[in-house]
């Protein structure tokens, strides 16, 4: 319990003083990814693999279960991503598509939308949480109904925009896919949550697939945009391509994959790629922004 309280009063506090990072371990909250999950699936075929992926928005674990993984274990830096990957589960299993949609989607038909983490929703998903899933939203919804989010999470943030989420993964885009993942989410819905960055994770290897998503690009530009390091960008993408060497590829079973980088609409930008290398096949997706390209590279183990 008293694990549970410190989750909570970091989570108001951040909303409180209207921070998003900063407190180690805690960060705002993510409520959709930015990745094409359809062409993740026709790339590096989840059916019947045992999957290692960041937690972040719960949507790469969703993405692994829709298209029916064998086994998922879900790693992240942020302590408070399992609450919000717990929520998701437990809503689409209580709640039909419409008041999913309610219940999630920050804006709705261009309108923000007043049911958005409501607490009459939120009697509906209770009891699909566990306890302690239960006590935490509870505490931040009331909070958040007179208080507001603020960064804890960034409601108005452009990426929330309904058709794009709705282009991000199937299962948000129409009831008949939402309700084949609620069948597979009321069979099973067990994940194991690891508590640490990428770079600290220590765990026996043969996966099948390991998903970075864009943690490699994000290091690349924090640290090349960090003024006490003086390193090139050059420099920098050999630092991680090593550490992928060294780190990522023992974890991963012969003939393995690992989604080394999901660059986001970046396949219509004259910019160079931050993160690269010979090694590594590139293949270019439709974006959720409209008439953009992402990029995903992939490397497999031989």
């Amino acid at each position: 319990m008293n694990e549970l309280n410190n989750d909570i009063d970091i989570s108001i506090y951040m909303i409180k003083n209207n921070i998003s990072y900063g407190i180690e371990n805690y960060s705002s909250l993510c409520l959709f990814s930015n990745e094409n999950g359809q062409a993740k699936d026709n790339i590096f075929n989840y059916k019947d693999k045992k999957i290692l992926c960041p937690t972040a928005s719960g949507d790469q674990y969703l993405i692994a279960k829709f298209y029916d993984a064998r086994e998922i274990i879900t790693y992240d830096i942020n302590k408070l991503s399992k609450y919000i990957t717990e929520l998701k589960i437990a809503s689409i299993k209580a709640l039909s598509y419409e008041e999913f949609l309610l219940f999630l989607f920050p804006r709705l038909l261009g309108k923000d939308n007043k049911f958005f983490l409501s607490k009459i929703i939120l009697k509906k998903v209770v009891p699909y949480l566990d306890k302690n899933d239960n006590i935490y939203w509870n505490e931040i919804i009331s909070f958040a109904s007179k208080n507001g989010y603020n960064k804890f999470i960034d409601k108005d943030n452009e990426c929330y925009n309904e058709d794009e989420i709705k282009r991000e993964c199937i299962f948000y885009s129409n009831y008949h896919s939402f309700n084949i993942l609620k069948q597979k989410l009321l069979n099973d819905s067990n994940f194991d949550f690891i508590n640490k960055d990428i770079r600290e994770l220590k765990i026996d290897g043969s996966f099948d697939i390991v998903d970075l998503s864009n943690i490699m690009t994000s290091l690349i530009i924090q640290t090349f945009f960090n003024d006490s390091f003086e390193f090139t960008v050059d420099e920098l993408n050999k630092i991680y391509v090593d550490f992928i060497d060294k780190k990522i590829i023992p974890l991963i079973k012969y003939n393995g994959d690992i989604l080394v980088d999901y660059q986001i609409a970046v396949g219509n930008s004259n910019m160079q790629p931050w993160f690269y290398s010979d090694k590594y096949e590139t293949y270019e997706v439709k974006s959720k922004k409209k008439n953009n390209t992402d990029i995903i590279l992939k490397y497999q183990k031989s």
